[in-house]
């Protein structure tokens, strides 16, 4: 005789995908999704994204030619390449709702964005939220991102402070041997050393005037101290590549200093009924 059992549920669980192709951006879905889960900042996110290419020096293309702007909610912010960076890396995936890549912005965006890097954010609630991220990395040189988020949440209003600090040694090292049509040979040596000092800090406050508007006033103070060195050699030999023929070396050094505070004031609102 068979034995029958009655089962009392199935439940079957998955996730979103992680990365969703539109017809004018592509979605890559940070929240609660395991493809993200061993990215450190958000820098780590877009190295895995299609379509984006991080530069050796931190810089960032989309499509392999243009030079994206970061939006936070919708909203452009007013960075400069080594802020951006510095954001970027002490942006925690925890914070974030999804990231959406835009190639080719539409009319919406007025024409004067070539590439846009939107960062939704998740909607932190009610009491305290947090998180702090420190990251070392030790080798021949000594590098270090620390990175602190905190939110207070109530009814109507929404503190947050947001702090950043990279310090630190980053150095990239480029070589390269070509046969010349001569037959002769070409070595190519480039150092570049960077010594890292950079310290970010935003204040910020939202108050909710009803549910369908809001209104935001920020702070931010960006301060970068930075020691550049180059060393660029090439050296030339024969066929053999026993003899020597020519050498030559170029030193370039440079000390930038980036010191920015920024006030901002923004109001987000829904008028009349939508669909």
């Amino acid at each position: 005789m068979r034995e029958q059992k009655l089962l009392e549920a199935v439940v079957v669980s998955g996730e979103k995908r992680a990365i969703q192709f539109r017809d004018d951006r592509t979605v890559l879905r940070v929240a609660g999704n395991s493809f993200f889960k061993t990215s450190s900042n958000v820098m780590d996110i877009l190295t895995k994204a299609p379509g984006m290419t991080v530069n050796p020096d931190g810089t960032l293309l989309m499509s392999g030619r243009n030079t994206p702007v970061i939006f936070i909610n919708g909203k452009p912010t007013a960075m400069s390449a080594e802020e951006q960076q510095t954001y970027l890396n002490g942006l925690s995936p925890e914070l974030i709702e999804s990231i959406e890549l835009i190639s080719n912005p539409s009319s919406r965006y007025d024409g004067q964005y070539k590439a846009i890097i939107d960062i939704k954010l998740k909607n932190e609630g009610l009491g305290w939220k947090g998180t702090i991220n420190s990251n070392l990395r030790q080798s021949m040189y000594t590098y270090a991102d620390n990175s602190l988020n905190l939110t207070l949440g109530t009814r109507k209003l929404t503190y947050g402070l947001r702090a950043g600090y990279i310090g630190g040694r980053s150095p990239h090292l480029y070589q390269a041997l070509q046969q010349l049509a001569n037959t002769n040979w070409m070595a190519t040596r480039t150092l570049n050393r960077t010594t890292l000092n950079d310290l970010n800090v935003q204040l910020s406050v939202d108050y909710l005037i009803r549910k369908d508007q809001a209104i935001g006033l920020s702070w931010k103070m960006y301060d970068s101290d930075r020691d550049r060195r180059s060393v660029n050699t090439l050296d030339f030999s024969d066929s053999t590549r026993q003899r020597q023929l020519m050498a030559t070396q170029n030193i370039t050094l440079a000390d930038p200093s980036q010191r920015n505070n920024a006030i901002n004031l923004s109001y987000d609102g829904v008028w009349g009924r939508t669909v």
